[in-house]
């Protein structure tokens, strides 16, 4: 048998709603979120629907990374600055930063694979003013241990929110417990556009900020082109979102709780069968999104064996080590696109982070695929306990 494994969790769920709000976007003509002979406004709807459902101050942009700039461009977080980051994550969590001339410092991760505060006191400089807190695979952080610890260090706490929207920690959901946030609707995502997401941010005057970089640094009224006199106005970037990504989020966010219950559903029947196995902690106050079923193994040796016994029958769990950003050239060898390899500086070294590494090298994953059936997750507990038998 073929498990499905695929890590396209919205994409299930696509059907002719969503059409049928594209559809009126493309006979409106108004694909700019701005502009158009019959416009919409999908996009203000959007995030009308989204700061109600997050209680404060959204701006849809093009996609997770640019949400990120966002809010380190929001907290004026630049040249000379540090920024704690999580080890284990995509790239953009740690590349956002290097876009704005700070630097990540990476951080260890625990069994829950997210950020283990308990290291990175020893990380702390005078140049600290950040922290990235990811919510990895769906399942929160610590978050409590992380805010007593950024009060103490007087840190900003920015939450990546990418692979988690709609997850909940003691009731509060994640992404509005920090000072600001970074939602994707990547293809890969809750709910997804193919691309998309979102930046937000408590602080009214440092949302603004955030929102005029979004639009090429100026001031906009909604309808009309926008103007770069004020005295607060600069450059920026265009991170804006199209009208027709926004239809299919509309959509898309009616369908949260069915493809919540599904996940949930598939992951609590794999766990509840495979005692035997070690699985990725989690939080008693968390509401998750089990992107994927996590087993620790004791060794490299036997996780080796698990990933190439499982594979051969077709289940294909696979390591994280890909995500693991130490060993990415850029960071490791201070790869930049600028002459002057800008912002590394000659002081600049990586935290090697050996004991996250390790811990990763025997760890396996799989894609808790949004197509997997009764047959399949019955396929997956006998395959897996097989291997324990052996």
């Amino acid at each position: 048998m073929i498990v499905p494994s695929d890590p396209f969790y919205g994409l299930k769920y696509i059907n002719h709603k969503e059409r049928r709000q594209v559809k009126k976007v493309m006979n409106s003509k108004g694909l700019f979120r701005f502009d158009g002979p019959k416009l919409l406004r999908t996009t203000e709807l959007l995030e009308s629907k989204l700061s109600s459902m997050f209680d404060g101050n959204v701006l849809c942009v093009d996609n997770g990374t640019s949400a990120l700039k966002l809010c380190l461009v929001a907290n004026e977080i630049g040249v000379g600055d540090e920024v704690l980051v999580p080890c284990l994550s995509f790239i953009a969590t740690a590349s956002s930063v290097l876009t704005v001339g700070a630097l990540p410092v990476f951080v260890d991760i625990d069994e829950t694979f997210n950020v283990d505060i308990s290291k990175a006191e020893s990380l702390i400089t005078k140049k600290t003013k950040a922290i990235v807190v990811v919510h990895f695979q769906g399942q929160p952080s610590n978050i409590d241990a992380i805010l007593e610890f950024s009060k103490k260090h007087n840190l900003i706490v920015i939450e990546d929110v990418a692979q988690a929207f709609g997850v909940k920690y003691k009731n509060k959901y994640v992404g509005t417990i920090g000072d600001c946030s970074a939602f994707s609707f990547q293809s890969g995502k809750v709910i997804t556009s193919g691309e998309g997401g979102f930046f937000y941010h408590k602080d009214n005057k440092k949302f603004e900020k955030g929102k005029r970089y979004a639009d090429c640094g100026g001031e906009r009224p909604y309808d009309s082109y926008p103007s770069w006199d004020k005295e607060y106005t600069s450059f920026g970037e265009n991170f804006k979102i199209t009208e027709i990504q926004s239809a299919i989020l509309i959509e898309q966010l009616k369908k949260v709780d069915k493809i919540y219950n599904k996940q949930i559903k598939n992951y609590n029947y794999l766990i509840n069968n495979l005692t035997e196995f070690k699985i990725r902690k989690k939080s008693k106050e968390s509401k998750i999104f089990p992107m994927s079923l996590c087993v620790i193994f004791e060794t490299e040796n036997i996780a080796q064996k698990f990933l190439q016994y499982s594979n051969e029958k077709g289940i294909e769990f696979s390591f994280k080590v890909g995500n693991f950003l130490p060993e990415y050239n850029t960071f490791k060898n201070k790869i930049s696109w600028q002459k002057d390899n800008f912002p590394y500086t000659k002081e600049y070294k990586v935290n090697p982070c050996a004991e996250s590494l390790e811990l990763l090298k025997r760890t396996c994953w799989l894609n808790l695929s949004a197509y997997l059936k009764k047959k399949h997750l019955k396929y997956i507990i006998k395959v897996m306990k097989d291997f324990i038998n052996e």
